[in-house]
């Protein structure tokens, strides 16, 4: 029986990993730890150029790029960071072969029922752990919830959530 983590993919399975790591690490670190991680995931994406999982690299390099320029981290940095993306892969037809997420996909009764089991189990979960827990939250809404009217940041999260 083959192994899920084969000598084919492990190596793309790394690089994943590794950028999926580097972006989680980005928001607290110091400035010259984000500054180590921003050289980190271009090096990785460089090294992945030609491969399928370059998209996911050039996603990290230009996160990191929006943070290191001190862009406020929210979910607007996220949006924009997600247009980047979006710019560059219009720019470059032969980018788009690798993103396979991109490509239209089937959006049936399954889908539709896990979506709706995945939100329901994540929300109880949320509401559960912060029940039990009772933290204070005051200091991640001062870090992450920008200053703006109520509307605006609703939008924000429905823009960001879709």
């Amino acid at each position: 029986m083959p192994s899920h983590l084969d000598d084919h993919n492990l190596p793309v399975k790394l690089f994943a990993a590794s950028i999926v790591i580097l972006m989680a690490l980005v928001p607290v670190v110091p400035t010259s730890g984000k500054i180590a991680i921003e050289a980190a995931m271009v090096i990785l994406s460089a090294l992945s150029w030609r491969k399928p999982s370059f998209p996911l690299g050039l996603f990290g390099a230009i996160f990191g790029g929006v943070v290191f320029l001190h862009i406020p981290y929210s979910q607007l940095s996220f949006a924009l960071v997600i247009v980047l993306y979006l710019l560059v892969i219009a720019m470059f037809p032969h980018l788009r072969r690798g993103s396979g997420w991109f490509c239209r996909g089937e959006f049936g009764s399954t889908v539709v029922l896990l979506c709706l089991g995945t939100a329901a189990v994540s929300g109880l979960a949320l509401i559960a752990w912060f029940m039990l827990t009772k933290p204070g939250i005051a200091d991640l809404i001062r870090s992450f919830v920008p200053q703006a009217p109520l509307p605006v940041l609703v939008v924000g999260g429905l823009v960001f959530a879709w």
